[in-house]
């Protein structure tokens, strides 16, 4: 006697996209992973943003998005990248005004249970659904608390660290 193994695994829920509009956000976690690259079917690794939507008629609502775990504030005629503009949303500086040259661990997790605004588009998937899309990636309207210099990681550069009051802004 055989057996059939017609289990496909747990459902999906699905849930109807969240109109387009700005929210308000907790990054509740990131993960590694490997993802297809940009218009290519190679597989790189990319970090995982799960986004919480904190207020309003949708609160508790899940979006998210892979990035690139890489630093590029852009140039003439390209974007920063995303890592680069989640990062100055949270903090409000670039990574660059803090002296971050590499992303590390620590520079990932401190992210964690930050909050952020995200502008939600929707699209049309490859499979012909209506999808969110992020867009953009915006300061928060309130700050939860003040910003201290143990917040935000510092990154050591052979002896030296950079700390917030090191720097003139």
């Amino acid at each position: 006697m055989s057996i059939q193994n017609n289990w496909s695994g747990p459902e999906k829920k699905q849930f109807p996209p969240l109109p387009e509009d700005t929210y308000e956000v907790l990054i509740k976690d990131i993960e590694l992973m490997q993802g297809k690259a940009y218009k290519s079917e190679e597989l790189v690794e990319q970090l995982k943003f799960t986004f919480e939507v904190l207020g309003g008629e949708f609160k508790g609502r899940l979006l998210f998005k892979n990035i690139s775990p890489v630093l590029s504030a852009g140039g003439p005629g390209k974007n920063p990248a995303n890592f680069n503009l989640i990062y100055e949303a949270v903090y409000r500086k670039t990574p660059y005004q803090d002296q971050l040259k590499t992303i590390d661990a620590n520079v990932v997790n401190g992210l964690i249970n930050k909050t952020l605004r995200l502008v939600v588009k929707e699209k049309t998937s490859e499979q012909g659904n209506q999808v969110n899309k992020i867009d953009a990636f915006m300061k928060s309207k309130e700050i939860k608390g003040e910003v201290k210099d143990q917040d935000i990681p510092v990154i050591e550069e052979g002896e030296s660290t950079v700390n917030l009051s090191d720097i003139p802004f």
